[in-house]
């Protein structure tokens, strides 16, 4: 199989839930067999579609089963800000249940393949299965943990610097949906979608992975960036 092939994988809705809860709780097959069932059919997006739309209504919550999507609020200036990356077993539109508008926007950046949550459905397996409830308070709480990251990054850290925290946490998340990557990691990522995730201008991305570049940590073609070795924080 390709890396090409491999990072795009879809996964079956029980087999997603399965690899990344049990890193979370000890969830029972028949807690797993009961989330995968609150999620209705499958459905495909394109690059540059949009599954959620800043000062529109939410459509409703899905779970991405496989391809990259990113949250986003555009600026005054006509420039964007990426919030975070999102990956296999990622939740889109959760707020649609405490919020009728969106925030932000979440545009697919590769073909997507995701499903519908059917959130009331989830409520109800939640009182039987109450471990499945702490496991998305826990998901919750890593999302607030990496934009804890994003404001000490973008106010304290050097571009560089910040690149390398976002590559080690692309590289982790991937490992934790279980999707099954040879020794060097290919990211769907150009240079401007590192720019916007690093709040800087392409420019300066270009100056920054090429210097990661001489250090042997990425390689960059074809609109897809190639982590080579283990990415680490700033030293």
């Amino acid at each position: 199989m390709s890396e090409e092939a491999m990072s795009t994988i879809s996964f079956e809705p029980a087999d997603l839930l399965r690899s990344k809860l049990r890193r979370v709780i000890d969830a029972k097959e028949d807690a797993i067999e009961a989330l995968a069932s609150c999620l209705n059919g499958t459905y495909t997006a394109a690059p540059g579609e949009e599954l959620v739309s800043r000062d529109q209504p939410y459509r409703g919550t899905y779970i991405i089963l496989s391809g990259w999507a990113s949250r986003s609020r555009d600026v005054y200036n006509g420039e964007r800000q990426i919030i975070n990356f999102l990956l296999a077993g990622d939740t889109v539109g959760y707020a649609a249940n405490f919020f009728q508008v969106a925030d932000h926007d979440v545009r697919a950046i590769t073909p997507l393949n995701y499903a519908q949550l059917n959130s009331a459905a989830l409520w109800e397996i939640a009182t039987v299965h109450p471990k499945l409830f702490g496991a998305f308070i826990w998901g919750i709480a890593q999302e607030e943990a990496m934009m804890r990251d994003q404001i000490v990054g973008l106010g304290r850290l050097r571009a560089t610097d910040r690149i390398r925290l976002l590559l080690a946490d692309l590289v982790m998340r991937q490992t934790i949906a279980g999707v099954p990557y040879p020794k060097s990691h290919e990211l769907p990522l150009n240079q401007q979608l590192v720019a916007d995730s690093a709040g800087i201008s392409v420019t300066h991305a270009n100056r920054c992975i090429g210097e990661l570049s001489r250090a042997g940590f990425v390689s960059i073609g074809h609109n897809r960036l190639r982590v080579l070795q283990e990415v680490t924080g700033p030293t």
